[in-house]
């Protein structure tokens, strides 16, 4: 997915599990932001990169960390509305954010796009876990 525009673009599906693991790895411009989005009735959690940042977001509170890549790997558990989120730089060693949320009744996975420039997306997967 490209996004040349500032506003946001998203692509969406629906879980078919109440667990589960989605995974993405996401390639950014140096104006852009880019991850997924969970979102539900009330609540959503949105990981990503953005220039300098890997971040989470949930319940109003955004988590940080300092990221020198604009690539990056996320990776959002659900485990039946408990959510937590990790990154990596290779897909293959995560490394979790300090805390989790609860987010019951997510209904929705989304590729998100912001900002000005390209944001790829590959190796996209969804792994149901009940």
């Amino acid at each position: 997915m490209a996004n040349a525009a500032a506003g946001p673009a998203a692509i969406s599906l629906t879980p078919l599990n109440h667990d589960y693991v989605v995974e993405v790895e996401v390639t950014v411009a140096d104006k852009a932001e880019g991850g997924l989005l969970l979102s539900g009735s009330s609540r959503s959690v949105n990981a990503g990169v953005r220039k300098g940042e890997a971040f989470a977001f949930w319940q109003g509170v955004p988590i940080s960390a300092a990221w020198k890549e604009n690539h990056i790997f996320v990776r959002v558990h659900n485990n039946s509305g408990d959510i937590s989120v990790a990154y990596s730089a290779d897909g293959k060693q995560w490394i979790p954010f300090d805390n989790s949320t609860s987010a019951p009744g997510i209904r929705s996975i989304s590729l998100y796009a912001a900002g000005e420039g390209e944001v790829v997306f590959k190796n996209f997967k969804y792994r149901g876990l009940d």
